[in-house]
């Protein structure tokens, strides 16, 4: 895995000065040299050249840029989140591993992610891998589970009573949909976050977010209840309710999430 000692050469003009043959490209060495001194660091790297430098330390030791490196990973898991997941596995380093399997979690599906392939795989254990998937597993589980939900009363006001029973400021994602009995919030939502275990699931541009606010609004009003009179019972009343309940939903499955543990082996 690690490269030979660079090979020392000496050049017979150069009045016995050592010069070190380096198996790195010059871009590598620019960047290792600008993290070792109090010199303006390279703003062109990416996350492949990052890697690069990473492997370069490594092999030299060079604990000062480890930690440059380390102190930096969250500028560059959005260009490579799966590489720089299986990177930081491999160092050991757990918050940077877990930025990096939340963002997959967060900007992705579940069979986008266990769609990818890199070649990188080929050349390590699989363990990281597995670990990740594991993870993805419990998130997506986690997305899904029952949750209890309390609106946000500066969005949502309490309707008159009779608005307010189909409308209610407190509920759990079981509770069963007053204008549909036959189905609750959680089964509205739970394929959908079972596949994207993401608070962006439920953001309101969401196609599944999107059918629930439609019928939240519409399907009370044609209903066979008694419509209130009151104008703050109106639909658009209604449609502030769903979109606090979209809101509290969202910060519901977040919390869930954030409680998922990712394993991490420590080499």
């Amino acid at each position: 895995m690690l490269q030979l000692a660079p090979q020392l050469v000496r050049n017979e003009g150069s009045q016995e000065l050592p010069i070190h043959l380096l198996d790195e490209a010059s871009v590598v060495v620019d960047a290792i040299l600008r993290m070792c001194y109090p010199v303006q660091h390279p703003r062109a790297l990416d996350a492949a050249l990052l890697l690069d430098v990473l492997d370069a330390a490594g092999k030299y030791q060079m604990k000062k840029v480890l930690q440059v490196i380390r102190s930096s990973w969250s500028s560059f898991i959005e260009q490579e989140p799966l590489r720089l997941y299986l990177a930081a596995a491999q160092c050991g380093w757990h918050e940077e591993a877990r930025m990096c399997a939340r963002l997959l979690v967060d900007r992705h599906n579940v069979l986008w992610i266990y769609c990818q392939y890199i070649p990188v795989m080929e050349n390590i254990a699989n363990g990281s891998y597995r670990r990740l998937l594991l993870y993805v597993d419990e998130c997506s589980k986690a997305a899904s589970a029952a949750q209890e939900l309390v609106l946000d009363s500066k969005r949502y006001r309490q309707t008159c009573d009779k608005c307010c029973a189909r409308f209610p400021a407190t509920l759990t994602t079981n509770t069963r949909l007053l204008w549909n009995s036959k189905t609750s919030l959680r089964l509205v939502f739970q394929s959908a976050l079972k596949s994207r275990p993401s608070r962006a699931t439920l953001l309101p541009t969401a196609e599944v977010a999107e059918s629930f606010l439609s019928t939240a609004v519409i399907q009370p009003i044609s209903s066979r209840e008694p419509s209130c009179a009151e104008a703050k019972c109106s639909a658009a009343r209604n449609l502030s309710w769903a979109l606090a309940v979209l809101e509290s939903y969202g910060e519901a499955v977040e919390r869930e999430i954030e409680q998922v543990q990712l394993e991490i082996y420590t080499p």
